[in-house]
């Protein structure tokens, strides 16, 4: 057990550095409301779910006759690009329990409390693409111009998407400006080391007052026997 317990704790540090090592890349997409569009409280909820739908619709060959529950059983799902998006397989030698990893992209809305848009008014978010994440950027460009033009929202109201740019540190790189045509697949990538600050140390007050709390519950009494 001793053994087993040494292990893991020596195999931590390296599946940290794997984690730390992948290769990310950040967007800000900018959509501009071509009428008044209500706005639901939940923007994120809002626009995973077109993007989720959308991105379907553009890759999935079986939609519509596949199974409804999900990219199980397949056969063209280890190819597909919505399966890996949104439904990524996990990788090979990990725990039975997980059937799928997370998934490879995450949608940053800033607070907006908002509840409609007027025509010309603009609705921001960022894009985080993370290790093969990346090399779908073309598709989800495509998707946010088509969600854009569909509608969002409850009402479906319209939007043209306007840019989107990639993002690092102050600098920035422009993708698409206006048409799909003016796309252009520029990445300005990171390690994820880079984007998570360590956590600051504990003041030594506080690490004192840990260790002498801890020394005496170790050394207390427990309450069934100090019960006579």
């Amino acid at each position: 057990m001793r053994r087993q317990r040494a292990q893991t704790v020596q195999e931590e540090p390296s599946r940290a550095g794997v984690s730390a090592g992948l290769t990310v890349a950040c967007f800000r997409v900018t959509l501009q409301a071509r009428e008044t569009v209500p706005l639901p409280a939940y923007k994120g909820s809002m626009l995973r779910g077109a993007l989720g739908r959308t991105f379907r619709a553009l890759a999935c060959v079986r939609r519509g006759t596949g199974p409804a529950d999900g990219c199980g059983g397949c056969p063209f799902a280890a190819s597909c690009a919505y399966s890996y998006v949104f439904d990524t397989p996990a990788p090979p030698g990990s725990p039975k329990r997980f059937s799928t990893a997370p998934r490879p992209f995450v949608l940053r809305l800033p607070h907006d409390e908002r509840a409609f848009l007027e025509a010309g008014e603009r609705l921001q978010f960022g894009l985080v693409l993370i290790g093969r994440g990346i090399e779908y950027l073309s598709y989800f460009v495509f998707c946010f111009e088509r969600m854009a033009r569909l509608g969002l929202g409850p009402r479906r109201g319209r939007f043209r998407l306007e840019r989107v740019e990639a993002v690092r540190r102050g600098e920035r790189e422009q993708v698409l400006a206006g048409p799909l045509e003016t796309f252009r697949p520029a990445v300005l990538p990171l390690r994820l080391a880079d984007l998570v600050a360590p956590p600051p140390p504990l003041p030594a007050r506080l690490t004192f007052a840990w260790a002498r709390w801890w020394g005496w519950a170790r050394t207390a009494p427990s309450a069934s026997a100090a019960t006579p």
